[in-house]
This record gives structure tokens, sequence and C-alpha cells, in this order.
């Protein structure tokens, strides 16, 4: 049910979505980044409109390290978001919607992506307080609002990284 809605938020909204089939994932990168295999090889897919903590240090993680001033901290956030994706993933299989010829400026494609049972795993990924959404990110209006009451509802309720002991250290990072 939430795949249907979702879907036709953004059919309603004119947004053009070339793709959606299901697709293997080879690896869980971190939070918010997987490795998929298609029928032209691999592909680095960024979980649309949403954002979730570097379990690496990585450019990105330099970023947060220098805006914050943590460091392993921030790296363990990662790591929690990371761990929570790849049980949300399970068997590795997922259904993409978007465009796999557009690419990120990191070369990463963004899509939404939807487990087997059609669970929308960026969704999961907000409400289970393991990432955050992207503000300046070119979501449909209702979609949007929707995913930020789910941000809100997680931090309220201290779920995922919100919980304690984490919770500074993700306001930190979220900047929220």
């Amino acid at each position: 049910m939430r795949l249907l809605a979702i879907l036709v938020l953004l059919v309603c909204s004119g947004s053009v979505w070339s793709e959606s089939r299901s697709y293997h994932v080879k690896q869980v990168e971190d939070g918010d980044t997987l490795i998929v295999l298609s029928g032209s090889g691999e592909v680095r897919v960024q979980f649309k409109g949403i954002d979730a903590p570097e379990d690496v240090p990585n450019p990105k993680f330099q970023r947060d390290k220098e805006r914050t001033g943590l460091d392993q901290e921030l790296i363990q956030l990662g790591q929690l978001s990371t761990r929570y994706l790849r049980e949300l993933i399970g068997n590795g299989e997922v259904l993409l919607e978007g465009d796999l010829q557009k690419k990120d400026r990191y070369g990463r494609v963004p899509m939404l992506v939807f487990g087997k049972d059609g669970e929308s795993l960026n969704e999961a990924m907000i409400s289970g307080g393991y990432a955050v959404v992207l503000e300046q990110n070119p979501l449909p209006a209702e979609l949007k609002a929707r995913w930020l009451q789910l941000e809100q509802e997680a931090r309220a309720d201290g779920a995922g990284i919100w919980s304690a002991p984490s919770r500074e250290t993700a306001e930190a990072w979220s900047g929220k």
C-alpha cells in the first residue's frame, strides 16, 4: 500500500520515473547507499531524499567532523544506521524507482528504494530514526511533508540514533 501511495504522489507531481524493477543488492555501503547489480554491471544507488551518517572516514565524514567537532561518535552513528539498513534489506533484493541514467555529482543514482514486500526503505530509515530528510531535495511536496513528519516522530520517540546516549551526537550531525 505504501508503494502505491508513493507512486501515486510521484505521478500526480509530474515526476517521470523510467525504472521500476527488482535488483540484487551486492553491498550495503552505508545507511543511504547501496551497490546493486544490473544488466550493465554494478550501480551505486543513493536513497533519494534522505541522508544517513557516514560509517567510515571519507570526504563527507570529514566535513561532518569539522562542522561538529566530533569524530568516532559520528562513525558509531553511521554504523548503527548501516546495520539497520542491512536488517531491512534482509534477503538482498530491492525494488528501485527512478532513472538509472541520472547520476548525482558523486556518481550515485538517486532512487526510491523498496523492500520485496513493497515497504519504502527510504521511509523506513527515517521512521526508524536512522536517517533524516534532505531539505534541498526535489521531492514532491506531499511526500516531503510526510517524511518530515516521520522524522519528527522518530526524534520525539527517541528512535534509532535519536535514542540515548547517541541523541546529542545525532543532533549535532543533523544540525536539527
